[in-house]
């Protein structure tokens, strides 16, 4: 799969994201709960808050569009995570910028990504 640095520079400005974005492609992503999962967000945060967002995607036997929207659904949690939100919801807010990222550029954002 080609890096989709594309995808990373418009999901960064589509979001309004001030702080950094790292994304780690790994074969396999395993959760807190032990669960292997497609996609994980996690902020990194230091004494003086938010340092940076990192976004984990497991690569391995996945199509590359599922894989990109994975990617947008995670970006959604960084952009709830700026906006002071609960950065782990599903919620109405999840579900908004899921339909704006859907209706600007045809991410399929789902609150459990393929």
């Amino acid at each position: 799969m080609k890096t989709p640095y594309k995808h990373i520079a418009r999901l960064t400005h589509f979001c309004d994201l001030k702080k950094p974005v790292f994304v780690a492609f790994v074969p396999c992503v395993i959760w807190e709960t032990s669960e292997a999962v497609n996609g994980t967000y996690q902020p990194v945060e230091s004494d003086e808050g938010l340092e940076h967002h990192l976004i984990t995607l497991s690569c391995e036997k996945r199509k590359t569009r599922d894989i990109i929207n994975c990617l947008a659904h995670e970006f959604i949690h960084a952009w709830q995570k700026e906006n002071g939100l609960d950065y782990l919801a599903h919620d109405e807010k999840f579900e908004f910028m899921a339909l704006a990222l859907g209706v600007t550029y045809g991410y399929k954002v789902y609150e459990r990504q393929l």
